[in-house]
């Protein structure tokens, strides 16, 4: 468990402090990560107490830029500034992280004040799509940064509340030159948050806010895109292996969120079916025996268990972004559509590790579960809906069962919480666990801003 909080676990790296005597030992580290991730020169790494140039933070800004979206960063305007021939200087002011001083002049040996600084920073990691938590209090950190707009304000609070820059005695200092070093921890500080939590798929890495682009170079492209409750893209992998099954959500170009129930999937020394009393809880933050969390700042990871007659073994895992907001437009016909699908997959995934087949997919009873799900959604709007329940439609309209079983469920959420609710109520799972009951069908409908979903299974 150890070994995984160094994944888990944000990086503490030194932050920027203005006290002329911080120019300690610590600071070196941060300079050499940098370096070590290409995001600074080794001409920069040579000289971490000096101040940093115009020229020297485009070229640093880019090269994270480059580091985290996997884009290209390059342009054809090379020749935008008689002072320098710079790609990286005329790349970050056509992406409005900096400014030229005069019409085609950039003064690239000119020096960044902290203030410049955070604001181009805090520009830079917004555009990356880095998990800083945005400052919305009243009152400023520092009493000397009033002089300034009301952007530059926000980002030097920003970059503050996140312990990316800091400053001195209730001050910013924000007319002083910022230095290399200070740079370098501030790149560093936001590059470990992004992407240092992760786990392993069938032996393969896979990270919270690394791109698509790297996500698709080690995994290949999805078997489909779905959707999820916050309307971001959701990239399903595998969905027909259980050792290989796992499903992606992406929001700006980033993973943002993972989830797998398959045999391969590995976190520390925790891995697929380990037995719940095997289990180091020491770093959680919530355990029971149906789920346990582990909160981190910008993301949960939460361990989800079976009851089997194994005992309580892990079920599946759930990486996922904190304080996501999630809009009643979004509870559409969409996110209906890949709640049906993703929930199948997962169910045929959680049968095969039982052991069992996968259920029928049977497509007239998934046409009456719809026709019952308008049903409830007119009863909801306006009040003259047939009200017929989902067995009393089911038989209306001829479908001819022996036995059948029902689960109902409307939440507030998608595919991944309605799995989690299945495998908490043990009768839920033993539905799953049906050996005679072969044919099935799920069906989901927005309803009265929430999801309405039926899964029946019959012989």
């Amino acid at each position: 468990m150890k070994k995984a909080l160094k994944k888990i676990v944000i990086v503490l790296c030194a932050v920027l402090c203005l006290s002329t005597t911080a120019f300690a030992a610590e600071m070196d580290p941060n300079v050499a990560r940098a370096y070590e991730l290409d995001i600074i020169y080794d001409s920069l790494a040579n000289k971490p107490k000096e101040e940093i140039t115009r020229k020297e933070f485009a070229e640093t800004l880019i090269n994270f830029y480059r580091k985290t979206t996997g884009r290209s960063g390059i342009t054809l305007n090379i020749g935008k500034f008689f002072d320098t021939r710079s790609v990286e200087v005329v790349v970050a002011c056509e992406l409005g992280l900096m400014q030229e001083v005069k019409e085609n002049e950039f003064n690239p040996n000119g020096y960044v004040t902290r203030s410049e600084a955070a604001l181009a920073l805090h520009k830079l990691f917004k555009l990356c799509s880095q998990p800083i938590r945005e400052y919305n209090g009243y009152s400023s950190y520092f009493t000397d940064i009033s002089k300034y707009d009301n952007e530059t304000k926000l980002a030097i609070n920003t970059l503050r509340a996140n312990e990316i820059m800091v400053g001195s005695d209730n001050k910013f200092h924000g007319e002083s030159h910022i230095l290399v070093y200070e740079v370098a921890a501030a790149m560093v500080r936001t590059y470990d948050i992004a992407v240092e939590v992760g786990f392993e798929i069938d032996g393969k890495e896979i990270f919270y806010n690394q791109t698509v682009e790297a996500l698709v170079d080690d995994f290949g492209q999805p078997e489909r895109i779905d959707v999820n409750q916050h309307g971001n893209k959701r990239y399903v992998y595998n969905n027909a292996d259980a050792s290989k099954f796992f499903i992606v959500g992406v929001d700006g170009g980033k993973v943002k969120e993972i989830f797998s129930n398959s045999t391969g999937f590995k976190f520390g020394d925790i891995v697929s079916g380990m037995e719940y009393s095997k289990i180091d809880f020491t770093d959680f933050n919530t355990v029971t025996t149906s789920a346990a969390v582990i909160n981190g700042e910008f993301y949960n990871l939460k361990f989800i268990f079976a009851v089997n007659e194994n005992g309580i073994t892990v079920d599946s895992i759930h990486l996922y972004e904190r304080h996501k907001v999630t809009y009643n437009n979004n509870y559409n016909s969409t996110l209906a559509s890949s709640i049906e699908k993703e929930l199948w997959d997962m169910l045929s995934i959680r049968r095969i590790k039982s052991g069992l087949v996968p259920f029928h997919k049977d497509s007239d009873l998934y046409a009456s579960l719809k026709r019952h799900c308008a049903d409830v959604s007119k009863s909801f709007e306006n009040g003259n809906g047939t009200g017929l329940s989902s067995i009393d439609r089911v038989e209306k309209d001829r479908i001819k069962y022996t036995s059948i079983l029902e689960n109902k469920l409307s939440i507030r959420g998608d595919s991944v919480n309605v799995y989690e609710m299945i495998m908490k109520e043990v009768g839920s799972r033993a539905i799953l666990s049906s050996t005679t009951l072969k044919n099935a069908a799920i069906a989901a409908s927005p309803i009265n801003n929430n999801m309405y979903i039926v899964i029946d299974i019959y012989k």
